[in-house]
């Protein structure tokens, strides 16, 4: 890379960082692994309504991110907590009055339910005759990433596994 690119990455780098203070009020979702931020569209149940902003493929210290930030809402709920499942490097910033007045990385619960699909053709899940998915998996690493199920007591990784979002 040259100077001349360096200069460009490192402006439009200042420039997106910025945009977090143009929103007056929502929720920004920041170091996506590339190409996942319409997950976690679905893992937030988020409305055709509410205002996404999606920024993918920025240039990121050595690697591409994505970036979102969701006005005009402020999403404080235990489906935050699930966005690890995507990436342990995800980073939370709730803007209120164009500030930043939180930051965090979410931190995965002890036992995630009913958003995973077990892959284990002999789990008793794969027999429900309900339309709800009574999967529960139990956090056994968080990094990296390592779950089992509670019914069959299968180990996965997050590339085993489906999500069951609609």
């Amino acid at each position: 890379m040259t100077d001349v690119d360096n200069q460009i990455n490192k402006l439009n780098e200042e420039f997106m960082n910025r945009r977090d203070f143009l929103v007056k009020e929502g929720v920004v979702i920041d170091n996506i692994p590339q190409g996942r931020s319409l997950e976690i569209v679905k893992i937030l149940n988020l409305k055709t309504k509410t205002r996404i902003h999606i920024d993918m493929n920025l240039n990121h210290e050595e690697d591409v991110k994505d970036k979102m930030v969701i006005e005009e809402i402020n999403i404080k709920d235990k489906k935050l907590n699930l966005l690890p499942l995507i990436s342990q490097d995800i980073l939370i910033k709730f803007i209120e009055e164009y500030k930043v007045i939180e930051e965090f990385k979410p931190e995965l619960p002890k036992f995630i339910e009913d958003i995973l699909i077990c892959t284990n053709s002999k789990c008793i899940t794969k027999n429900c005759t309900s339309n709800s998915n009574l999967s529960k998996f139990r956090v056994i690493n968080k990094s990296p990433l390592l779950l089992r199920c509670v019914y069959c007591e299968s180990k996965f990784n997050m590339t085993n596994l489906k999500l069951n979002i609609p």
